[in-house]
């Protein structure tokens, strides 16, 4: 074989070896381009989920409802005075100005409808009626005077109020507290004669034995019909 037939078939080796090469090439550039088109479709499909367009208006329609209610449902009590329901009545008035507003609030006509009905003395019973769609269309406002015990006419801060003078001193305290207790007990029985509180002991005979640097351990017990503290109980340690 010739010098020139070598290098003829030599040439036709590299040039098959080279276009098997590029064929590789490709096939593997086109899978490779597949798999990633795959990946960012999945990427695009786990971030941006398909949206429930009915789900989204449904939540809309909650909010704008709770949002609305919320600016009368905080009236609605058993037993309120005519200058919370003058703050109702102007609320009303506000909200049925509103241009375009299709939600109008009136006041229900077997109770109180007009501000000037209500009585400085007396209290009400505020009442709510909804509409389908959930929103706040009418108001009933009635007098509420019946008294029957003296859970109806105490309020919850007012008996917070009484409590808190004594729950701060639950628990262990010094004799130095402990004096200060009795006296807070002392001058809430003058102030308030309808709930008294006594203070009582388990191992302690006068309020002479307490020492300032020794410790006492201090319990309540409280009204069981109106929930005012009415005794304290004092353990010396």
């Amino acid at each position: 074989m010739s010098k020139t037939h070598k290098f003829i078939l030599i040439a036709l080796i590299v040039l098959v070896t080279i276009a098997i090469i590029l064929v590789g090439v490709i096939v593997y550039i086109k899978k490779s381009d597949k798999t990633e088109k795959n990946n960012n479709q999945n990427i695009i499909n786990n971030t941006n989920p398909q949206v429930d367009i009915d789900n989204v208006e449904n939540k809309s329609n909650e909010l704008a409802v709770k949002a609305f209610n919320a600016q009368f449902t905080s009236y609605e009590e058993e037993r309120s005075k005519s200058a919370i329901l003058k703050a109702l009545f102007s609320t009303v008035k506000a909200n049925n100005e509103i241009e375009n507003n299709n939600h109008i609030v009136t006041f229900n006509p077997n109770g109180i409808s007009q501000i000037e009905q209500l009585d400085p003395d007396k209290y009400y019973a505020v009442e709510l009626f909804y509409d389908e769609e959930g929103y706040v269309y009418q108001i009933l406002i009635k007098e509420n005077n019946d008294i029957t015990t003296s859970k109806d006419t105490e309020s919850d801060m007012d008996k917070l109020i009484f409590n808190t003078k004594f729950t701060t001193y639950l628990g262990r305290i010094n004799g130095e507290k402990l004096l200060e207790l009795i006296n807070v007990a002392q001058e809430s029985n003058q102030e308030d004669e309808q709930h008294q509180v006594t203070v009582t002991s388990t191992n302690l005979d006068h309020i002479e034995d307490i020492v300032n640097e020794n410790y006492y351990e201090i319990t309540l017990n409280y009204d069981e019909e109106t929930g005012y503290v009415n005794t304290v109980i004092i353990e010396a340690k």
